[in-house]
Formats: C-alpha cells, structure tokens, sequence
C-alpha cells in the first residue's frame, strides 16, 4: 500500500523513516530496529490508501515492533506509542485529541507484571 512512517525520536525530532527496514548487514544485536526503527516514543503509520478506515494506538515494548506493521492493512492511522519513552500526555488525551477509539496494549509478559511497568502504564492511562 502506500504507507507513510514518521518516526518522532527522544529527542523530539519527526523524521520519515521504512516501515520495514533490512537490517542484513546490521549486527545481530541491533536487527530488531529492523520494524518501525525500532523504540522510539511515538511512530504514527498511515495507509493513505484506507483514507475512512478507523485507527488505533498501539501501546508497546520493543515487543510490540513486529506487531505495528500488520495493523497498517486495516488502519488508516497505526499511532504507536511506546510507553518507556512517551511522555507528551496520557492515553485518553491522546486519543481524544487524534480521534482514535481502538487501543491495543503489547508488551512482554516477562515485564508486564514489574513495578516499573506498572508505573509507567499507570501514568499514560490517567
């Protein structure tokens, strides 16, 4: 399709970047950036050829970076927000403001039940 990824890095800076990037040459350590360039706080994918189709916000872990691409085939929008990172404002007002009435939460069962991880999901679903 014709999809569009902008990357929003730490440090605030949108850039465009390949949804699936090959990472071949790459070390081995680092193939995993190889989907959505990996953890970044927030990555928003538009299929500009579903322009009516509904979006989502995908909330992950570098789990999560495998998943993001196979949304973009039904969703005009994938707003994917990784919540170690993400810190502009909390999910409801993210999705109030976007528009945005479907959220799907993926992350590592391992994390999942930390207290770190618990804290910081506590903190973007206020």
């Amino acid at each position: 399709g014709n999809i569009q990824t902008i990357i929003t890095n730490a440090d605030g800076v949108s850039f465009e970047w390949k949804l699936i990037s090959d990472m071949t040459n790459s070390a081995r350590e680092n193939k995993y950036i190889c989907c959505i360039a990996g953890d970044n706080p927030l990555t928003v994918i538009t299929n500009h050829d579903l322009p009516d189709a509904p979006d989502i916000v995908i909330v992950k872990d570098s789990f999560g970076n495998p998943l993001a691409p196979y949304f973009t085939q039904n969703y005009h929008n994938v707003y994917v927000v990784d919540y170690r990172y993400y810190t502009q404002m909390g999910l409801s007002a993210f999705c109030e403001i976007y528009g945005v009435e479907e959220v799907l939460f993926s992350q590592s069962l391992a994390m999942a039940p930390s207290e770190a991880v618990c804290n910081l999901t506590e903190w973007l679903c206020r």
